[in-house]
């Protein structure tokens, strides 16, 4: 995908990118589990047969439903395959709810999101917990200099390292 901001088309400068730089064809997640940073619904084509028989829809009232479709989708595939040609061009507008990533209620639905995805890949990934964390705090340039997000941070992690038997030794 690029960006386009008014008729200029910009590339990504996402962490993504590395994901999507070469062609490949992946059979099981665990083989590059990485593919787990694109979270994205946008960029794929899927059939619609495989949402059907395995119940994957977007989570309603969810900004951050896409990761859940998505990471679900990967998990029933049989194959996935990577182009790296740029198939989207994504409109960049102002007042784009998931480009509202400073906004306390818009972070806390995107932890939600990451908590609905772990009750379903904890045992599918094996890296999936740690990809998952360094997704909830690298994203936003200086998120723990703010006390309203670190207390957030710091609170919704230990919970849900809590609450998947882990601890910080593990990741």
């Amino acid at each position: 995908a690029n960006f386009l901001i008014g008729n200029s088309q910009f590339e990504f400068d996402f962490r993504e990118n590395y994901v999507w730089r070469k062609e490949q064809v992946i059979t099981n997640v665990n083989d590059f589990p990485e593919l787990f940073e694109d979270a994205y619904y946008w960029n794929k084509i899927i059939r619609r047969d495989l949402l059907i028989e395995n119940d994957i829809k977007l989570p309603i009232g969810m900004i951050y439903a896409d990761r859940h479709f998505s990471h679900r989708a990967y998990t029933y595939a049989n194959k996935v395959a990577i182009i790296p040609d740029c198939v989207y061009m994504w409109r960049q507008i102002k007042s784009s709810l998931s480009q509202g990533r400073r906004n306390t209620d818009n972070y806390v639905n995107r932890l939600d999101s990451y908590d609905m995805d772990l009750d379903y890949l904890i045992d599918c990934c094996d890296i999936y917990f740690k990809i998952l964390l360094r997704r909830i705090i690298i994203p936003i340039k200086g998120i723990l200099d703010d006390v309203e997000f670190e207390e957030i941070v710091f609170n919704r992690v230990r919970l849900l390292i809590k609450k998947y038997g882990k601890t910080f030794e593990d990741l």
